[in-house]
């Protein structure tokens, strides 16, 4: 062993080689295997890729006999940090895990002076190969301090499970508040808003797409203020007023959370908080709706849903581009979605659409409600070359391998007979929450041609977040609901 510890490129390839099963031996058994390298000790070492955004880990040989002191040594001199180091010293703040599974969040920096003098034997002594490397290099391997730092806790609703809202979210007063990643910014969350996808996600209908770790923070919509900006973040700052759809990642039932740059939009003037969240999700399915359908001026569309939260900005937008609308929803909101900006209204309660639209006289019909009715009623109306886009499957039930091979049939088939007859194309769009389309619908916003309409606000509590998803699940959502962490006035 004394050959290789003094070659440094067979010793390191050794160590690099063994790094891997050594985190997999480590994680999987808390410590009891992996825990040491050649006699050391080794704890394990999260940082983020400074280009790539990516989590990783590290297992790094350390010392740790002093109160609350963890110190471990970088194998580079000062011209040849491994990717680790850099990474590292770029992060205000990370974390390591111990063995027994104890994770320490940690603030990284580099000792100097005589507080490396006094380190570096003590390193040496845990283990030899650190002296034998800078001998045969000549370089001075840089001590790295790792001072203990309070992890910040936060109050949230979590969920603890799958399973209805009313048996699986509960109330923490100490959730964890982690780091914002290089891309990131950390928002203080004053409102969230809720969506049916939020309710679905919880009961579990939809985990063979996209699967949960708990306990998990819900509601994707959110708005507030930036606290906290990662190092390559220079487009937002620290106080900036934002809001974003925080795509699987949700967060928003908390007071913080940590967004991707890429995903967050300043509010437009004038906008409250709790606007701002009923904005993200619905307005962006909604322009990315009117886009797939190719609505311009003189288009000819028929919304379905047309008071719900999608449908109510999917009538709004498609009047600023320059279409008649004829929307679909309960004679009850007529009024409403009038008032909006709808030409025609439909009473759905009435009968079937079909039946009060002119056969063929339709450039498109959006779908914001689902169901196979929807689309065999679409083709009555909807001109040769038009287009029904949809949001929703026949059924909104839970997803499971079945029940997505039975869609995608439905979806081919459809597609099939839209090639038959008069051409009427069969559009299914999924969402893909981005910073350019909100900024498009924040434009139209602050230029008052559309205006957010809050059905409901609840408080922030277990009961109330809890009322607020059943308040969406019933179905008789005119606008959006919101749940408000921090009160506006009081802000």
């Amino acid at each position: 062993m004394s050959q290789m510890t003094r070659n440094s490129t067979a010793f390191w390839n050794l160590h690099k080689q063994g790094a891997r099963l050594q985190k997999v031996l480590f994680r999987s058994t808390r410590g009891r295997l992996g825990a040491t390298f050649l006699g050391a000790p080794v704890l394990l070492l999260d940082h983020v890729g400074r280009r790539s955004g990516e989590l990783r880990t590290n297992p790094l040989i350390y010392l740790d006999d002093e109160p609350g002191l963890v110190v471990v040594a970088s194998k580079g001199g000062s011209d040849t940090h491994p990717a680790w180091f850099h990474n590292l010293m770029a992060m205000p703040v990370t974390e390591v895990e111990l063995p027994g599974g104890m994770r320490r969040r940690v603030r990284p920096r580099v000792a100097s002076g005589a507080e490396r003098a006094a380190l570096w034997p003590r390193l040496v002594e845990v283990f030899p190969s650190y002296e034998d490397y800078a001998g045969h290099t000549g370089r001075e391997i840089p001590v790295v301090v790792l001072e203990p730092v309070a992890r910040p806790a936060q109050r949230a609703v979590v969920q603890r499970d799958y399973g209805v809202a009313d048996a699986v979210l509960a109330y923490s007063a100490a959730h964890p508040v982690g780091e914002p990643s290089p891309t990131q910014v950390r928002i203080e969350v004053h409102a969230a808003s809720v969506n049916p996808i939020d309710w679905q996600m919880i009961e579990g209908r939809r985990r063979l797409i996209a699967k949960r770790t708990f306990p998990f923070v819900p509601l994707f919509d959110l708005a507030g203020v930036v606290t906290a900006v990662g190092s390559e973040v220079a487009r937002l700052k620290v106080g900036d007023r934002v809001h974003a759809d925080n795509k699987l990642h949700g967060g928003g039932a908390g007071e913080h959370v940590n967004v991707e740059q890429d995903l967050v939009s300043v509010i437009p003037a004038g906008l409250s908080f709790a606007e701002a969240a009923a904005v993200p999700l619905a307005a962006q399915t909604a322009l990315l709706a009117l886009d797939k359908a190719r609505i311009g001026p003189g288009s000819r569309v028929v919304v379905i849903g047309a008071s719900g939260g999608v449908g109510t900005y999917a009538v709004q937008i498609a009047r600023v581009l320059g279409a008649h609308v004829t929307a679909v929803s309960s004679g009850r909101n007529e009024a409403f979605v009038r008032e909006l900006g709808a030409h025609d209204v439909i009473d759905h309660t009435a009968g079937r659409y079909d039946a009060a639209v002119p056969a063929a006289s339709a450039d498109a019909v959006l779908d914001f409600v689902g169901g196979r009715e929807q689309w065999v009623a679409a083709r009555n109306v909807i001109a040769d070359g038009g287009r029904f886009v949809t949001i929703s499957r026949d059924e909104d039930d839970r997803i499971t391998v079945g029940a997505a091979l039975r869609l995608g049939t439905t979806i081919l088939a459809r597609k099939v007979k839209s090639l038959v007859g008069r051409r009427i194309a069969y559009v299914p769009i999924f969402l893909d929450a981005s910073r350019e389309l909100l900024d498009r619908v924040d434009r139209m916003v602050e230029a008052g041609q559309v205006r957010v309409h809050v059905d409901r606000t609840y408080g922030f509590s277990r009961d109330e977040v809890v009322a607020a998803l059943e308040h969406s699940k019933n179905g008789r959502t005119v606008g959006k609901v919101v749940v408000q962490i921090i009160d506006d006035d009081a802000a």
